[in-house]
């Protein structure tokens, strides 16, 4: 039995830390012409989707582990393109909750990330 012929490298004999024949060559000596530029506003971003934060926090892991399941069980009947979209809906659906039972519906004031105090509360 033979062995096939051993394949030769396309890089030639070139040390892989040599620096390249592009690299290698001289800059130019003058810089090519500047031409003049104008600064112009930056055409407003349409349509663009904002980033989304992340949020941290605990959870019981059963609680959790329920999630998953649930998630995974109705992905496709309910649209969820992701885990993470199943627990934004779960979080807009409690919230609209205690808005119409204690805000009359109204969004509560919007506080900033890092407002609340960590940890468990007391009572």
């Amino acid at each position: 039995m033979n062995r096939p012929a051993r394949r030769t490298s396309s890089l030639g004999t070139a040390h892989p830390a040599a620096p390249s024949p592009i690299e290698a060559s001289p800059a130019p000596a003058t810089p090519p012409a500047a031409t003049p530029t104008t600064k112009s506003e930056p055409a407003p971003e349409v349509g663009k989707k904002k980033r989304a934060n992340t949020a941290t926090f605990y959870v019981d892991p059963e609680i959790v582990a329920r999630a998953r399941g649930a998630y995974r069980y109705t992905q496709g009947p309910e649209g969820y393109r992701s885990f993470s979209d199943f627990i934004v809906r779960a979080l807009e659906a409690e919230t609209a909750r205690v808005e119409a039972k204690y805000n009359d519906g109204r969004p509560f004031d919007a506080l900033a990330a890092g407002t609340l105090s960590p940890g468990p509360q007391a009572n």
